[in-house]
């Protein structure tokens, strides 16, 4: 029996194997090769490692670990895990069954896009959802959020300090309150409500004619939300709550140890 099973081998996924490795502990990691940053031209965030592309970060992470006999790599994901009065059984698509002590999730997160046709030509490109992974690289820059009430505010109050050219476009009409409207108006931020329907550009760069009434804007970093990807292998044993920055994972009483982990850089 496997001491541990780790579901996705990104970023989050090699790191816990680098530690049970060290630690002489029998790991396998399941991987289908579709991480969730694949989209991005480079990994932020990462110590010696900034503005690596995501890809060429993976191979080290895998390179560095073939000096650890106890860790081994699968190319599948996890169909169902089946919880054991003290154990896990984890079913590959090929059918085969992997019995293990623990199963450590690591499926990172997956972007669902907005409604916005043609988004996926600009994602990871000039098209992106988090201010910390690639805001620095569109500084100073005129920006626009697109989204709405809580999540974009939030958003802008991030914004605001890289670019003083800050607008949010809406899509519909605005959620904000009478004072987060002042508060917008202060920062000299403009609300956008006209709708949006598609995104226009050459090649993977946006251009300011997909952008309602505001000339000008090279880039938008997109508000979207996150959700595990493939959470219907555990949902037996986790409750899942919808937040509105994404999912909140809960796990159900009476179940051996089933471990979340997600990375925080992209």
């Amino acid at each position: 029996m496997l001491d541990v099973i780790i579901v996705g081998g990104s970023v989050a996924g090699l790191s816990a194997a680098l530690y049970l490795g060290r630690s002489l502990r029998h790991t396998v990691v399941l991987d289908e090769g579709k991480p969730a940053n694949r989209f991005s031209h480079a990994s932020h965030g990462f110590f010696t490692r900034d503005g690596i592309a995501p890809d060429e970060l993976l191979k080290i992470g895998r390179e560095q670990l073939q000096r650890y006999a106890t860790v081994r790599f699968q190319p599948h994901k996890a169909t169902e895990i089946l919880s054991q009065p003290d154990h896990f059984l984890v079913k590959l698509p090929d059918g085969t069954t992997l019995a293990t002590r623990k199963v450590l999730l690591a499926m990172g997160l997956r972007d669902t896009l907005p409604p916005l046709a043609n988004i996926e030509q600009f994602w990871g490109r000039s098209v992106f959802h988090c201010p910390y992974c690639d805001g620095w690289e569109v500084r100073d820059q005129p920006l626009a959020i697109y989204g709405n009430g809580e999540v974009a505010l939030h958003k802008a109050k991030l914004l605001r300090n890289l670019t003083a050219d800050l607008v949010i476009c809406t899509g519909e009409p605005a959620t904000f309150s009478d004072a987060e409207r002042q508060l917008l108006l202060r920062h000299a931020i403009q609300i956008i409500e006209t709708p949006m329907v598609r995104l226009e550009g050459q090649g993977d760069q946006l251009t300011p004619s997909s952008l309602p009434t505001a000339p000008n804007l090279p880039a938008t970093p997109s508000s979207s939300s996150r959700y595990p990807p493939n959470i219907q292998i555990c949902q037996r044993r986790w409750v899942a709550q919808s937040t509105p920055w994404g999912w909140s994972l809960s796990m159900n009483r009476g179940a051996p140890a089933l471990l979340a982990s997600t990375p925080r850089a992209t």
